[in-house]
């Protein structure tokens, strides 16, 4: 039977309508883990193949600089392990698990300008987007030990996007992805084929146009 055991605790501050900060913390624990796996006869079968054992935290703050501009900062810590029960040592080391940073964060600026006189809503809006990604362990050390690259390199990612909103409720909009064109990757399969790549390479730099209406 698989049992999960999970604990949180989040401290958070507020300053007026200037400035807010939320950390948090977390461990999940999960016992009995269950995967399909061919048996002795090699068919396919549910088998407790052990736990998992999950640590991170969160550190999110938000400033306002005034009614028109404002800065978001979000950064996760995870530390994913697998503990194996079917291994022949009597005490196996925790496996790390693959694919997953153990740092990531993101900073959003937002700034929006020129206020229609008849409304709340303001007609223009430029938001710029910074995703950081640490390194991702893959390889003979992790849980995807068949792959053979030893881990996926951190990145950072600069987007951007701007709008202009009219009264009649049409926004038009044109971005730009991996501003700084960018060379990043994530994980692919398992295992390196003929067919399937163990590393998959990400889009450079691209743009896009998009036409929204809202109805009134």
């Amino acid at each position: 039977m698989e049992v999960s055991v999970s604990w949180d605790n989040t401290l958070s501050k507020k300053k007026g309508l200037k400035f807010f900060m939320e950390a948090s913390a977390y461990y999940t624990s999960y016992s009995g883990v269950v995967e399909t796996l061919p048996n002795a006869q090699n068919l396919l079968q549910n088998q407790n193949v052990g736990a998992l054992e999950i640590i991170g935290g969160q550190l999110h703050s938000v400033i306002e600089f005034n009614k028109n501009v404002k800065l978001d900062f979000n950064y996760t810590y995870t530390s994913p392990f697998y503990i194996p029960t079917n291994s022949e040592e009597s005490n196996p080391a925790n496996i790390r698990i693959g694919d997953i940073a153990s740092h990531k964060g993101n900073a959003i600026l937002n700034w929006r300008f020129n206020k229609r006189k008849d409304s709340e809503e303001y007609r223009f809006n430029w938001n710029s987007r910074l995703n950081i990604s640490g390194e991702r362990l893959t390889g003979s050390q992790t849980t995807v030990s068949s792959n053979p690259v030893a881990q996926v390199d951190s990145f950072s990612i600069l987007n951007s996007y701007f709008s202009y909103s009219n009264k009649f409720g049409l926004t038009f909009g044109i971005g730009v992805n991996n501003i700084l064109d960018s060379l990043w990757y994530v994980p692919g399969a398992r295992s390196a084929t003929a067919q399937y790549a163990s590393i998959v390479p990400q889009a450079g730099r691209n743009y896009f146009f998009n036409l929204r209406y809202d109805l009134q």
